[in-house]
């Protein structure tokens, strides 16, 4: 059974019920509180958001169509149609939920190269990653490069630290191209350069390619296949 305590103030008419819970009507201000959703000016916004994942999607889409400056607690809160309370149920702080975006969006940008477990040799798993680091510069230009979204200076630590933890990622992908390599010239690993050193130095140079023309990838082929065959 509900209770209703209608009363007057300011020329407002408020009405309060309870039931497992409650809800609040403004005639003014036309904002309805109702459980676990809100009304406020016709657009409806639920206190808690569905997922992590509706969460790194808006974000995405924030990125994709504004830049870094476009991503915000704030603005992501109003994507997902949640107060921004709601989202340090899912992450600690804005820069957690950065670090999250930053690898999220370099599981899409290099699930293309990830996706393959063997490659026929290193040359190929060197071709699918500049393919796949060409398309990211058209999706998001410089992005692989300056990781530009907008860290808090205490923050930059934590969303390096989750960079980098995925540059091991796929580092680890071109180790074991190379491993499963049956064509690498006998004596080009020893003591003055490992895998693990080739490979660093090969995603370096990745990385920066984002910014060369296309007819470059082929330039960078050759110097690998110089280099170890």
């Amino acid at each position: 059974m509900k209770t209703r305590s209608p009363y007057e103030k300011g020329g407002r008419v408020f009405c309060y019920f309870f039931e497992k819970g409650w809800s609040l009507k403004s005639q003014d201000k036309g904002c309805i509180i109702n459980m676990n959703v809100v009304h406020v000016g016709g657009m409806r916004m639920n206190k808690n958001a569905t997922s992590r994942e509706e969460i790194l999607r808006v974000g995405k889409e924030l990125l994709l169509e504004g830049g870094p400056d476009a991503v915000s607690m704030r603005a992501v809160a109003a994507g997902c149609h949640v107060a921004v309370g709601a989202l340090y149920n899912y992450y600690p702080s804005k820069g957690a939920m950065l670090s999250a975006l930053v690898v999220s969006i370099w599981e899409d940008v290099f699930a293309p190269f990830t996706a393959v477990n063997t490659y026929p040799s290193f040359i190929d798993a060197a071709d699918a990653l500049l393919d796949a680091i060409a398309t990211s510069g058209e999706r998001l230009p410089g992005f692989l490069q300056s990781h530009a979204l907008p860290f808090a200076s205490g923050e930059r630590a934590q969303g390096r630290g989750a960079m980098h933890a995925y540059f091991d990622v796929l580092e680890n992908h071109l180790l074991r191209a190379l491993d499963d390599d049956p064509n690498i010239r006998e004596g080009v690993f020893d003591q003055g350069l490992s895998k693990l050193e080739f490979v660093t130095y090969i995603m370096a140079l990745a990385i920066a390619s984002q910014h060369q023309p296309r007819g470059s990838k082929q330039a960078m082929l050759t110097l690998i296949g110089n280099s170890i065959y």
